[in-house]
């Protein structure tokens, strides 16, 4: 059986790019990185994108820095990031490399991309597969979407983020958005619907729109990574969440009348 093609098209590649380049937040995500690299002679980025994180590690002194992403033209754009860096077209599960290759590896924003649309059981065979190119006392670092669970929240929309809101509603594939609609104009709905609409406004018109309204933005939670690192003899020694959704609704015009704000990312890092 042949290999599955890259998740993202030429053009949703080039949108993505674009959105990591613009984002402001992605230079706190690299410090939360570079401040855990400790003594690091050798790095791979796992689903590396355009190469921002190769980029900061070369610059912090690493003296191997390898990427590997399924998309060649991600790798493109990487390869123009990070002239210096070792790049491989490759995916997570079958990585090209020897036993006890590298003192750290990064998944940042892929680990919920190989749950979500990987084969079932792929996410193990991906920390086995990681585990195996670490040399031993090496450390995992993933960045990626935390699960804030089914609480109901209430907010406030402006005129532009309740059309964008229902947009969303009409178009959102992963599953169906339920939300309740006050005398006051105000929605109750809940965490996941909210965080899932608000993470995902960048998209609308883009050539990323049709994957993102088909995934998820609250995959994970704690639990169920621990468990996974565990079967493969992973422990988990960090655990972090970040990235307040607050931040993300004020951008948008929303407020939050009713409930909490919560942390919408997290970092980990397993130590081999």
């Amino acid at each position: 059986m042949s290999a599955p093609g890259p998740l993202y098209s030429k053009e949703a590649a080039e949108a993505l790019t674009q959105r990591e380049r613009a984002n402001q937040r992605l230079q706190e995500r690299i410090r939360l990185v570079l401040d855990r690299l400790g003594k690091c002679e050798s790095f791979l980025d796992i689903g590396c994108g355009s190469g921002q994180y190769l980029q900061a590690v070369m610059a912090h002194g690493v003296k191997r820095i390898v990427g590997v992403d399924e998309s060649p033209v991600r790798l493109d754009d990487a390869r123009r990031t990070c002239p210096q860096a070792e790049l491989y077209a490759a995916r997570a599960n079958d990585l090209p490399f020897p036993d006890q290759s590298f003192d750290m590896v990064l998944a940042a924003q892929v680990l919920h991309e190989i749950y979500l649309f990987g084969q079932p059981g792929e996410l193990l065979q991906v920390f086995q597969e990681i585990k195996r190119v670490l040399k031993p006392g090496g450390r995992l670092i993933a960045l990626d979407h935390l699960d804030p669970g089914p609480e109901r929240v209430r907010v406030c929309l402006s005129t532009q983020a309740r059309a964008q809101f229902d947009y969303f509603v009409k178009n959102y594939k992963f599953r169906t958005v339920i939300s309740e609609e006050q005398a006051d104009g105000m929605l109750w709905l809940s965490r996941r619907d909210l965080q899932d609409f608000v993470t995902k406004i960048w998209s609308f018109g883009t050539a990323m729109e049709d994957l993102e309204m088909r995934e998820t933005h609250c995959p994970f939670e704690r639990s169920r990574l621990s468990s996974e690192l565990q079967q493969v003899g992973f422990p988990l020694i960090e655990w972090l969440e970040f990235e307040p959704i607050a931040e993300d609704l004020i951008e948008h015009g929303i407020k939050l009348c009713a409930g909490r704000s919560w942390a919408r990312k997290f970092l980990f890092v397993a130590q081999f």
